[in-house]
């Protein structure tokens, strides 16, 4: 039989967290205006997975749901606020005759990839949302190339449904729908603590 504690039986109970957070999260953002909040629930129940905390992942997933009511409408305001700058940006590119589909790429995984660390940092550490922006804006500049990494992980998966071939689209929606969600925030949390212990070790935890 397979032990849980083996290493296949803790990557298979890995997985199956993955797998009932990214439903927990598609569920509870259905509303959209739910979607900051639901998005940061994420986040932490993501943390407790790496750090291996026990608990049960939907009754876990709702007090942190709860938690962050507040904190989640101020990061829908913060989508809001990114949308509307992907949209200025690209009509200035328009006025000024630029090639959209090239200039806009770089300045908009910018923007997502500091979406991605306001997320990953709200969903870490108990402060003010105005702090965490202005964390998230700093760390994320200093680390430009992290940035676009995380913008690459959050986002990419969703523009591949453009790219792939319409026999293999059907299997991947069900992957994209319900493990990417997860998935794509557990590696992100990865890079932004990796991040954080090395460049402030006394302030990462």
């Amino acid at each position: 039989m397979l032990k849980p504690d083996s290493p296949i039986g803790q990557f298979l109970s890995r997985v199956y967290d993955l797998l009932m957070l990214s439903i927990l999260f598609l569920v509870f953002s259905l509303p959209v205006v739910t979607l900051g909040i639901a998005s940061i629930a994420l986040y932490e129940m993501v943390y407790a997975v790496r750090e291996g905390r026990d608990g049960i992942i939907f009754k876990d997933y709702f007090m942190a749901f709860r938690r962050n009511i507040r904190k989640g409408f101020g990061l829908l305001a913060v989508y809001a606020v990114a949308v509307l700058l992907c949209g200025g940006i690209a009509g200035a590119l328009i006025l000024l005759k630029f090639d959209v589909r090239l200039s806009f790429l770089i300045p908009i995984a910018v923007l997502g990839g500091l979406v991605c660390w306001v997320e990953a940092l709200a969903g870490r550490y108990e402060q003010k949302l105005t702090v965490t922006v202005r964390n998230a804006y700093l760390i994320g500049l200093r680390n430009l190339t992290l940035t676009l990494l995380l913008a690459l992980l959050r986002f990419g998966p969703i523009a591949l449904i453009w790219l792939l071939p319409e026999d293999f689209l059907r299997w991947y929606l069900f992957g994209l729908m319900f493990f990417i969600p997860a998935g794509s925030a557990f590696g992100i949390a990865a890079l932004v603590l990796r991040t954080l212990r090395r460049q402030y070790p006394d302030q990462s935890d």
